[in-house]
């Protein structure tokens, strides 16, 4: 992938040089990268070569403390680190581009029916390809990398945080999806205000999980119950049911109109009633 962005420049006539901005904070060293011809003196940058060189380095000099005893990580990438998402979603798009570039040229049908593709890093969405993005993966990835099927027939499936369904009109409609719901254990998440924090900071979080929720809700009766949900686990984290239905209620009114048939005071009585939160 390195080598072709080098190549393409090269042949038209762009810079070759790659610098970075070194920061001014301490715990960061650069902040922008950029193209350049002659870089200036004291100018941090990188050419095919060095680039290559550094992430190959990157790759074979990773460790792990664990006790008193070093490990030397040998199979994959480095989780945990600043370029270990990037050097990922790298891999896997030279691995597409490479088999799209062939299949072109082989089988021009056959590339054409995976337009319809997306990916954000190790999530694919493949859509009205009658699953083919499942009997090629090993074509594409290779026999170490395994593609886990996440929907359920072909008219619904969850993609990241959203819950997607085709509806008999041909719409799609969208509902949150949160897999952490499913464990059955019990998930940490959201201040509890019986330890030593800002109630005021606190309770901002209720907008924002509100905004999230209004985004992924194509229906009201699934956000009224994401919002009950939400409200419901506050109120054992010690949060105050006014102040709560306050927030919510200034939420709804910021909103003009609502996507939902239903307006503002409605959708608060929903989310309040006996059907939504236990109070």
């Amino acid at each position: 992938m390195i080598d072709a962005v080098f190549k393409y420049r090269k042949k038209k006539h762009m810079p070759l040089k790659l610098a970075v901005s070194k920061s001014s904070k301490s715990n960061q060293l650069f902040t922008s990268a950029y193209w350049v011809d002659k870089p200036r003196p004291g100018t941090f940058f990188f050419t095919d070569e060095t680039l290559k060189a550094s992430i190959t380095f990157l790759l074979n000099h990773t460790y792990f403390l664990f006790g008193e005893r070093v490990f030397q990580q040998k199979v994959g990438i480095p989780m945990g680190t600043d370029s270990g998402p990037e050097i990922a979603t790298g891999h896997l798009h030279q691995c597409e581009y490479s088999y799209l570039d062939e299949a072109k040229k082989t089988n021009i049908y056959k590339a054409r029916s995976l337009n319809n593709s997306f990916r954000f890093i190790d999530d694919i969405s493949n859509f009205q390809s009658n699953n083919l993005i499942a009997s090629i993966a090993t074509e594409i990835y290779g026999l170490k990398l395994t593609l886990n099927k996440e929907n359920e027939g072909t008219l619904t499936a969850n993609v990241l945080d959203l819950s997607l369904k085709v509806e008999t009109d041909n719409t799609i409609t969208c509902n949150l999806f949160d897999k952490r719901r499913a464990f059955n254990f019990d998930i940490v998440q959201f201040p509890d205000l019986t330890g030593c924090i800002p109630s005021k900071n606190a309770y901002g979080i209720i907008l924002s999980q509100l905004q999230r929720y209004y985004k992924a809700c194509s229906n009201v009766h699934d956000f009224v119950k994401n919002a009950a949900l939400l409200i419901d686990i506050l109120l054992k984290k010690s949060f105050k049911r006014p102040v709560i239905l306050t927030k919510v209620k200034s939420f709804l009114s910021s909103i003009k109109p609502l996507k939902y048939p239903a307006d503002s005071t409605a959708v608060l009585n929903m989310i309040s009633s006996d059907e939504g939160i236990i109070s």
